[in-house]
């Protein structure tokens, strides 16, 4: 509906709109990842394990690189608290190496 508003703009104001659009999008998108950085729920619902693949997939997958990820006899369950924090450094430990090779 907006859209079709929007197309019978004149031209330097679709323009804007559409520039706002794209705005509002990409912020959609920040707060959707900071929301889950904060708390991924993927913890809670699949496991240490799968969270941290999963994140080494969306580390790969955002940056056009292959991300590899091993784990080497790690316990199935693991206190939240602790899976969290573990979770944490990993997230970080991504965000640094982006860091360092630039992107």
């Amino acid at each position: 509906m907006l859209y079709r508003v929007v197309q019978g703009f004149p031209g330097e104001l679709r323009i804007r709109a559409d520039k706002l659009h794209g705005d509002i999008v990409r912020i959609s998108h920040i707060i959707h990842t900071l929301a889950r950085e904060l708390h991924d729920a993927r913890l809670t619902f699949i496991g240490l394990v799968a969270a941290a693949r999963g994140l080494c997939r969306d580390v790969g997958e955002r940056h056009s690189i292959e991300v590899d990820f091993e784990h080497d006899s790690f316990p199935e369950s693991v206190p939240s608290e602790a899976s969290l924090c573990i979770f944490r450094v990993l997230q970080h430990l991504s965000m640094d190496s982006g860091a360092v090779l630039g992107f």
